[in-house]
């Protein structure tokens, strides 16, 4: 994430993203407007219904990542009402990070679940797979139906 170049906000800025404090929709979608967003800016978002989803910014959209691990764009307005926090927990992004560590190459030609790995950093988790025999035993289905 850019900062503004305004000593006393960016400190405030750094000090709520190394907190986990949480943000606005309102507040993200100032970032945006003001340029502040940077590629792979990834977001644990919050709701009433949802908790443990995350968002990313690239380019001019917005992406979700799903349980599965896929990335869908979302459009922002679905994304209002909820609250933010920066899941890297400071100014530099997961993907930033790597590409100062070890360079472009390690990051381009990956696949969509290499890239949701180095997106989500520590907080990625393996997809869940369970096969249908798994489900129908969970179910206490008999299988032979």
């Amino acid at each position: 994430m850019n900062l503004y170049g305004n000593r006393a906000v960016d400190m405030e800025l750094k000090l709520r993203i190394g907190t986990r404090d949480s943000f606005t929709y309102e507040e993200v979608m100032k970032w945006y407007s003001d340029g502040l967003l940077e590629d792979y800016d990834l977001f644990k978002v919050s709701s009433d219904r949802h908790n443990g989803l995350y968002v990313y910014h690239k380019g001019s959209n917005f992406y979700l990542i799903t349980a599965s691990n896929h990335i869908r764009q979302i459009d922002p307005q679905l994304l209002a009402g909820r609250s933010f926090v920066v899941a890297s927990g400071s100014i530099t992004n997961n993907v930033q990070h790597i590409y100062q560590v070890k360079g472009t190459e390690a990051v381009e030609g990956l696949t969509d679940e290499e890239m949701v790995k180095y997106i989500m950093g520590s907080d990625y988790r393996e997809p869940v797979t369970m096969d249908l025999s798994d489900i129908a035993k969970s179910l206490g289905i008999d299988e032979a139906r």
